[in-house]
């Protein structure tokens, strides 16, 4: 199961959330800048949109069951790869994270999908929904079902517990050549 914030800025068509109006959200340091001023040197940022980690989720956040989805992907970015465009509309620093999950679906669907990516089509596949959100929980399901369960970020297989992402819109300034 996982569960997302929903901004207010989407709605609900269908399957997929459609941008009524993508408003970029203020900028980390522009927001937090008075308490890092103060604080002592490796103080975690702020993350104001998640909840306890160990708590239930507000009520203006959209829970999706693990009956619903196999496979997720998020990215921030528009490329992962030279041949994959899963989000050709978003840009890294536009504060939004492109969710991507598959619902229950076969092999060929799988290989759809897989090949949708080169030409950033994904969004146009029936069994796909992409949902810009700013943050999100991941949980993975309790029920044995045989066999080893993963949870993969960059390809790194991380532990197989409950994890929240939000996007820091501005944290990080990146400069390349």
């Amino acid at each position: 199961m996982f569960v997302y914030l929903l901004e207010r800025l989407y709605i609900k068509e269908g399957r997929t959330a459609k941008k009524l109006k993508l408003t970029k959200p203020a900028a980390y340091w522009d927001v937090h800048a008075g308490f890092h001023a103060n604080a002592p040197v490796g103080t975690a940022p702020v993350t104001s949109l998640l909840p306890d980690p160990k708590g239930g989720v507000p009520e203006n956040w959209t829970v999706v069951s693990d009956d619903d989805f196999q496979t997720m992907l998020t990215v921030n970015i528009p490329w992962i790869a030279t041949d994959a465009c899963p989000a050709p509309d978003t840009s890294i620093d536009d504060g939004y994270i492109q969710m991507m999950y598959l619902r229950k679906h076969g092999r060929f669907n799988l290989l759809l999908y897989l090949l949708a990516l080169e030409d950033g089509g994904v969004q146009e596949q029936q069994f796909v929904d992409q949902i810009p959100t700013r943050a999100f929980r991941l949980q993975p399901c309790d029920k044995n079902v045989g066999g080893k369960r993963y949870i993969a970020i960059d390809g790194e297989e991380i532990e197989y517990t409950s994890i929240q992402i939000e996007n820091l819109c501005g944290f990080l300034n990146i400069m390349s050549v």
